[in-house]
């Protein structure tokens, strides 16, 4: 499988409305990988703000972001103390079987 993907490091500047971690697709731009729990639907919206990605041994163990909101732009109304940190490595697993 091939390295997962933080949306911000894409190259275009449109990555930066997508809220999971994904992978390179061979017939897709990409294929979801991880996305908060808190959020109700894959879309290109920018709710939350996912923001870092932190890796353990290659693999992905923490996410940061700006907020809980489930709302398009939702995070700018909680930059001040909205702010999280997410152990992502059992959703992970979950969402890979």
């Amino acid at each position: 499988m091939a390295s997962p993907l933080h949306s911000p490091a894409a190259a275009h500047p449109a990555a930066e409305l997508f809220i999971w971690l994904a992978t390179v697709s061979k017939t897709d731009s990409f294929a979801p990988l991880w996305q908060p729990r808190f959020i109700s639907k894959l879309a290109a919206e920018d709710r939350c703000h996912l923001n870092g990605l932190a890796m353990d041994n290659g693999a992905p163990r923490y996410v940061t972001a700006v907020s809980r909101s489930d709302v398009v732009d939702g995070w700018r109304d909680d930059r001040r103390d909205g702010r999280i940190v997410s152990n992502i490595t059992d959703t992970l697993k979950r969402t890979r079987q």
